[in-house]
């Protein structure tokens, strides 16, 4: 994976959406989720809203995690 170290990108509430839709697919709870990837419950909850600015290497993360691709999350994005 490249180095991201420190970049963010902004989670529309799209995004978010979809983020969620994947965990629900797989019948794990945002706590869960946070716990794979290092993260705080209601920091999932905020980007599954889209009210937060995610690290790009957590997004990486989180896609490997709900076994989406990144590309994906950004068809309907420009």
């Amino acid at each position: 994976m490249p180095d991201f170290a420190g970049e963010k990108i902004r989670i529309t509430p799209e995004i978010g959406c979809q983020l969620q839709r994947a965990r629900e697919k797989l019948n794990l709870t945002q706590m869960q989720v946070a716990q794979a990837v290092d993260a705080s419950q209601p920091q999932i909850d905020q980007y599954e809203h889209g009210n937060l600015d995610m690290a790009v290497d957590r997004l990486f993360d989180l896609a490997t995690l709900l076994n989406i691709q990144i590309q994906d999350l950004f068809k309907n994005e420009s």
